[in-house]
């Protein structure tokens, strides 16, 4: 399919063999604009469903299922993918949604930058309240963290909170996992807390000062304290390894998704058992931690200016300062499988079974070191591929995001095509979608054996 506009992304619908999409435009001196043109377009006739010109820095626009949301600031509008027209509106904007339930979580009362007061579920098809719940005092907007757990999403805004999309029914807990960030010239709230670690039995959690468990009711089972280290823990990485709790803590926090806010105190790493009990701690120079890696029995902690490993009990065991010039450009551990392309010669890479280290670059490259941190050698980013999915003929199909292109191989890793100019896949039905070179091209998954 070829348009006279640019294409930004797009949505396969398979019920209706309709593309929503929207094209780029650009304003009088030929840059990009705020607008874009949100379009619907018909598979089996190839012509315009309608077209709706969207002002971005006001108005939101996404699609679960066969909902097509137009949100800004006012209102909530739910339209008809054929015709755009609206099936109902609200006065608010949604808080999350849950596309299996059906349900979207909204305001209670319109939220133009304060606290909201409650929240509301509504119905998906028709847009009628299932629910209220005007108990819940958030603190802010936004939410922060969050995961689903049968019917109800379990979701951190100023403190965690336990919330039934079908009855509207909440749970919260006395302690907070987020603060403001006075230090900061920028105003703003920023987490002081871990990730989420799941299990049969509910989660754990570290928030500011304690590491916490609970079960998916809420019931704290035990909490215990965060090594003392002069001012708040900031952001942490939460892990589970050989019958221990795992708490690293990186020496900094974010604000929103971009500022970096340094926290008074030392990075750390802290060991507790299942029980929650404090087992052991290592506390680090004041550098912020970039990432650690789990290795058979040993973790690395990669810092802006070393590398330190440690044992399971975190006895160190080896560690290496590094000029401000051989690690500048460091920026994580690659943990996943990666394929690497030389001459249209394909080979999978495990990172995880690889005695050596692979690090990304700030500028996507992949540096790999030995168990010495001495480097063995340098793969560019435009060899790097990952693997996006795979077909029902187990063909693979990987993506360089570096050199935008993509590549289906065969199960024994051969090539098949590759396209360049690369932009965004869709699979469905059977079908390979993928927009390049401002396209989007159609692909019956059966053509590529033959």
């Amino acid at each position: 399919l070829q348009f006279d506009k640019q294409i930004g992304s797009f949505h396969y619908d398979t019920l209706n063999e309709i593309i929503i999409g929207n094209h780029k435009m650009v304003n009088a001196f030929l840059e990009p604009s705020r607008f874009v043109l949100l379009f619907s377009y018909s598979l089996k006739n190839r012509n315009y469903f309608w077209l709706r010109k969207i002002n971005t820095n006001k108005t939101d626009f996404f699609i679960t299922g066969r909902n097509l949301f137009i949100e800004n600031n006012k209102i909530i509008m739910n339209t008809d993918l054929l015709t755009l027209e609206s099936k109902w509106e609200l006065p608010s904007r949604f808080f999350a949604f849950n596309t299996d339930l059906n349900v979207g979580v909204t305001f209670v009362k319109k939220f133009f930058g304060n606290a909201p007061n409650g929240l509301t579920g509504v119905n998906f098809d028709n847009g009628s309240a299932l629910w209220t719940n005007d108990k819940m005092k958030l603190n802010s907007g936004y939410n922060f963290s969050s995961f689903f757990k049968d019917s109800n999403i379990i979701f951190i805004n100023n403190k965690l909170y336990g919330l039934n999309l079908k009855t509207g029914s909440h749970w919260e807990s006395k302690y907070t996992f987020t603060q403001n960030c006075y230090t900061h010239p920028y105003a703003g709230t920023c987490k002081y807390c871990s990730n989420f670690y799941r299990d049969s039995f509910g989660f754990v959690i570290a928030s500011n000062e304690y590491l916490h468990r609970f079960n998916y009711s809420g019931e704290e089972i035990w909490k215990s304290e965060l090594p003392a280290n002069d001012g708040q823990p900031g952001l942490s990485y939460l892990f589970k390894h050989n019958s221990s709790w795992y708490v690293v803590n990186r020496g900094f926090t974010i604000m929103g998704e971009m500022y970096k806010v340094f926290v008074p105190g030392k990075p750390f790493i802290a060991r507790y058992s299942l029980e929650g009990a404090l087992l052991s701690y290592q506390v680090f120079n004041s550098q912020d931690i970039l990432n650690y890696k789990l290795d058979s029995s040993e973790i690395w902690i990669i810092q802006r200016r070393g590398v330190t490993k440690l044992d399971s009990s975190l006895r160190i065991l080896f560690n290496k300062s590094m000029r401000k010039s051989e690690i500048r450009d460091w920026f994580d551990f690659v943990e996943g499988n990666f394929y690497l392309n030389d001459n249209d010669q394909f080979s999978e890479v495990s990172p995880k079974k690889d005695k050596e280290f692979y690090i990304y670059q700030d500028d996507h490259s992949i540096t790999v070191y030995d168990q010495e941190i001495n480097i063995t050698r340098q793969i560019e980013k435009e060899n790097i591929f990952f693997r996006a999915s795979k077909d029902s003929h187990h063909n693979k199909i990987v993506i360089s995001y570096n050199a935008k292109k993509l590549a289906i191989l065969s199960s024994e890793n051969k090539l098949i095509f590759m396209m360049p100019n690369f932009k965004q896949l869709v699979i469905k039905n059977k079908k390979i979608l993928v927009l390049a070179n401002d396209r989007i091209f159609i692909i019956d998954e059966s053509i590529l054996n033959k």
